[in-house]
């Protein structure tokens, strides 16, 4: 069932297994001009699903975000064949990728503007996870990049968050900040939140978060990140 987060955003979770790991992944549904509905990092969609979205609008995009959330795109693109299917970059070619998909470049993460903003995170072309931010409510969506594994979790899944150092607080997981190959680069893609009016942050791995003010927004996810995103915010 979707979860209502602002008048045009909701995201409902997902709960399996990869690896025999129990874990769960966030799909986040945005609505834009027209009743068009955009679906972040698709999850398995069952009938009561389906209905809902269809309630909402017309799916219009697939988005697979990263290389590594494309997992359930092809049952989403048989349920919604006439949506358009955007996905990260190195995914073209692939085995898992479906027959008429697109790459996430400059150009495609513009025509979602100005309700949605996107970045492609640099550095880490194993991954190649974009960055979204929904302007109208202040949202941060998060793919991979940012993780906090809250709630009752199976003792496996907890050992992993725990060893992971995103059990206590959201951070990079030990395991995601090994895919970084080029520092630099990446620090200098992630300068674009400190412009992003955050209030609210939707983490595929599995947090909601919510801030008061962007300053304090910008503070813990600079902190998360390992980056003074702050000083570089705009006076």
């Amino acid at each position: 069932m979707l979860t209502q987060h602002d008048t045009h955003l909701w995201s409902v979770r997902h709960e399996f297994k990869v690896r025999g790991l129990a874990i769960s992944s966030r799909m986040t549904v945005v609505r834009l001009e027209g009743d068009q509905l955009w679906l972040h990092s698709p999850v398995p969609l069952r009938r009561a699903l389906q209905n809902e979205l269809t309630a909402l609008g017309r799916v219009r995009w697939l988005v697979a975000p990263s290389c590594a959330h494309d997992l359930f795109l092809h049952q989403a693109c048989e349920t919604f064949p006439d949506a358009e299917v955007w996905v990260a970059p190195g995914l073209l070619g692939a085995a898992t990728a479906p027959p008429g998909a697109r790459t996430l470049d400059r150009e495609a993460l513009a025509q979602w503007r100005p309700s949605l903003d996107g970045v492609l995170i640099q550095g880490m072309p194993q991954v190649n996870e974009t960055l979204w931010f929904h302007r109208p409510s202040g949202t941060l969506i998060v793919t991979d990049l940012l993780q906090w594994w809250q709630g009752s979790l199976r003792w496996s899944t907890l050992v992993w968050a725990h060893a992971m150092g995103v059990r206590k607080r959201v951070g990079v997981s030990r395991f995601f900040g090994r895919f970084v190959q080029d520092q630099r680069a990446f620090h200098h893609s992630l300068a674009v939140v400190s412009d992003w009016p955050v209030r609210r942050a939707l983490l595929c791995h599995d947090a909601e978060l919510h801030w008061n003010t962007p300053a304090l927004a910008l503070a813990d996810v600079g902190q998360a990140l390992g980056l003074s995103l702050s000083d570089q915010a705009p006076t």
